[in-house]
């Protein structure tokens, strides 16, 4: 061993479900938000996103992703180094699921 010294375990501070919850609200609010801007106008950049109070876009729009939705994503690294997403197409509707009769 190369050391004899016992390991310490850190106490961190475990959210609450509370907490969780008003994360989960939070996010789903703002890919509500992003998505329905995309709709309205096919594109959001950076930088307008955090004027509606997104202040971190690419994680929001991989989610919207991982849901069907198809974004594309141009980096305008010249310009300002910031991305700009536009929608190409919505994800298709879930269909519901009706029990059978028998």
């Amino acid at each position: 061993m190369l050391n004899d010294k016992p390991i310490k375990h850190l106490d961190y501070n475990m959210p609450s479900h509370e907490q969780l919850k008003k994360a989960f609200i939070t996010r789903k609010s703002q890919c509500e938000t992003i998505l329905s801007l995309l709709k309205r106008y096919g594109s959001i950049s950076t930088l307008q996103a955090r004027q509606v109070g997104v202040m971190s876009p690419a994680p929001r729009v991989f989610e919207l992703r991982e849901a069907g939705h198809l974004i594309h994503t141009i980096k305008d690294w010249d310009l300002n180094g910031l991305a700009t997403y536009h929608l190409i197409k919505l994800a298709e509707p879930k269909a519901k699921v009706v029990p059978s009769d028998r």
